[in-house]
């Protein structure tokens, strides 16, 4: 059996993210489901979905295993306050 993969143009944390110790504004979310994101290019960060983003990130690493993708970003740029 297949399974779905969607494309991702925002990332949406849920408050799900974890600050990477050591790597400064980086930041790791796992999310249920396999997902691509644009490497190596800004995408639009935000909390919640359908709300306003909070900043923009680069994607540094994806991980798919177990239907979850996990991946590390830094947050470039700060929109609202945290």
């Amino acid at each position: 059996m297949s399974t779905p993969i969607t494309l991702e143009m925002t990332l949406v944390t849920d408050g799900k993210e974890r600050r990477l110790t050591g790597k400064p504004n980086c930041f790791e979310l796992t999310v249920d489901g396999y997902r691509l994101f644009p490497m190596d290019q800004l995408i639009a960060i935000s909390r919640l979905k359908n709300k306003n983003m909070i900043g923009f990130g680069e994607i540094i690493e994806v991980r798919w295993k177990d239907n979850q993708t996990t991946c590390n970003y830094r947050l470039t740029s700060l929109q609202s306050v945290n």
